[in-house]
């Protein structure tokens, strides 16, 4: 038996008015995604989660902000204390930096 849409040659799958409804579907609920992230680019000054697109609070941004300059002060007090004067010992535990993050105030608030 010959199938129908094989011997008709203008005539594929994806042209069938219940295709293109379906791709059409899809491509909206695409868009609909997307409108629903927020433009980076246009927030206002300060840092924002990249998960919810909420501004952070000052007190983390500033934690998360400032934790190279704690991390170079602890590296130099590592090397001053261990090294040059030993006046601590090599393997005493270090000292955590702790700082606020975004994942902090999660925990906190649940």
């Amino acid at each position: 038996m010959i199938n129908k849409r094989s011997a008709d040659t203008d005539s594929h799958k994806e042209l069938s008015t219940a295709e293109k409804r379906e791709s059409g579907t899809r491509v909206q609920n695409t868009l609909l995604a997307f409108s629903a992230f927020i433009n980076l680019f246009e927030v206002e000054e300060g840092l924002v989660s990249l998960a919810s697109g909420r501004k952070v609070q000052e007190d983390v941004a500033d934690d998360l902000l400032s934790v190279e300059r704690k991390d170079k002060e602890l590296f130099e007090s590592f090397v001053k204390n261990r090294l040059k004067e030993k006046t601590e010992g090599f393997h005493k535990p270090l000292q955590r930096n702790k700082t606020n993050t975004i994942s902090s105030l999660k925990k906190e608030t649940t």
